[in-house]
């Protein structure tokens, strides 16, 4: 399996990750008002690194994208 094939992969996983942990950070933040309670910010902080992976990854993957297209 090719490196960009593996990343494709990789990002579709990481786009389900992210709806996943958006969907229960919404169903936390109807239920409170704090924001500020372990959960929600444990999750926060879960989402933004899934978040910047996916996006480093998107980035990668388009590069290596460009390249193959000037091979």
């Amino acid at each position: 399996m090719s490196i960009v094939r593996m990343l494709l992969l990789y990002i579709r996983k990481l786009e389900a990750e992210i709806r996943l942990l958006q969907s229960q950070l919404y169903e936390l933040g109807k239920d409170t008002n704090q924001y500020s309670i372990g959960e929600i910010l444990r999750l926060s902080e879960l989402l933004d690194e899934k978040i910047i992976l996916y996006q480093k990854l998107k980035l990668n993957n388009k590069n290596k994208s460009d390249c193959s297209d000037i091979e």
